[in-house]
């Protein structure tokens, strides 16, 4: 989705979203593809969301 600021995230399940933010989108979204591996997929299920705006990283935010 593209938000009001002008940021995109998506959400895929089991809800957990991805922010990319505003500029450098493929950029993000190849970052992203790099870090997908097993031990993401081991743990989907505590992860809320993949925060993908940094320059040259990421965080991830486990759900309660």
């Amino acid at each position: 989705t593209l938000d009001f600021k002008g940021s995109w995230s998506i959400t895929i399940r089991p809800g957990i979203t991805i922010r990319f933010g505003k500029d450098n989108v493929s950029e993000r979204f190849e970052r992203f593809l790099m870090i997908w591996d097993e031990s993401l997929l081991d743990n989907l299920a505590v992860i809320e969301y993949i925060d993908l705006r940094y320059t040259e990283g990421f965080s991830i935010k486990k759900r309660k």
